[in-house]
């Protein structure tokens, strides 16, 4: 398998799949890089580069790691001098981190399901309530992972769940090979529940696609258009009848909607 060890000590799988512009792929909180089956195979004319995050799929974990630093490495072990980025849920945050600390690196950046902050506060009501991180973090300490698959089919929508190809879709996530590790699950809830870029957005100057599900339980709509209107220059598509993953189930027309952005 390839791997990159960066300096905080992680072993980091990595693929690389195709020719031509780097495209580099952040998946969200309990998934692995197995969740872009649908754009490694179907984004011809670019070199996708999909990674797992610390504790999940393939990759190692350590505890208080500088994922942000880590990436910056593993770009420079591969001799990605720029790039543009797809990332889901948690990983449209590490991306967002990511282009405030090293503007210069992207071009583009594409989030998916993505809120600048996931938990509601007074004054920001678009997020998950405390009450529903704290069932997340009590999925991961109950029966898991089976547990898990209730939280993550909650990710889809019921029209959704009743397309011909949603099994596949399904499978990919339910029939791994192996599950995140219970510590690395937790700290990145953790970041999720306290991460908060509302004030950071307007710094972010490059072109940005925002893409929500009209059904995300985790990224409602609302949050769409607030991020859209910190972010200078954004441009939103909502999927319609869609949830947590359209990248999945609405994978052709995701997948032509990301041509178009990066043309």
């Amino acid at each position: 398998m390839p791997n990159i060890k960066t300096e905080s000590g992680i072993d980091w799988f990595y693929r690389i799949e195709g020719e031509g512009e780097p495209l580099v792929f952040l998946h969200g909180w309990s998934f692995d890089s197995n969740i872009w089956f649908r754009q490694i195979g179907g984004l011809h004319g670019y070199k996708s580069i999909v990674l797992d995050l610390p504790g999940h799929g393939n990759s190692g974990y350590k505890e208080g790691v500088d994922i942000v630093s880590d990436l910056y490495f593993i770009f420079e072990e591969l001799g990605l001098s720029r790039i543009s980025l797809i990332g889901h849920s948690f990983g449209g945050l590490l991306g967002l981190k990511f282009v405030l600390a090293y503007p210069g690196l992207v071009d583009k950046i594409i989030l998916i399901g993505t809120n600048a902050k996931f938990v509601k506060s007074d004054g920001y009501s678009y997020g998950l309530s405390q009450a529903e991180v704290d069932k997340l973090r009590g999925f991961i300490r109950g029966n898991y992972p089976d547990i898990l698959l209730v939280f993550m089919r909650w990710l889809f929508t019921e029209e959704e769940r009743r397309q011909s190809d949603y099994r596949q879709a399904w499978d990919s996530i339910a029939k791994r090979n192996s599950w995140p590790q219970k510590d690395a699950l937790d700290e990145f809830l953790s970041a999720i529940e306290q991460e908060d870029l509302t004030n950071e957005l307007n710094k972010i100057i490059l072109p940005a696609l925002i893409v929500c599900g009209t059904g995300d339980p985790i990224c409602p709509v609302e949050s769409v258009n607030y991020i859209g209107e910190k972010l200078k220059r954004s441009k939103a598509e909502l999927f319609e009848g869609c949830g947590h993953l359209p990248f999945l189930t609405k994978a052709e027309k995701f997948n032509d909607l990301i041509r178009k952005f990066l043309k």
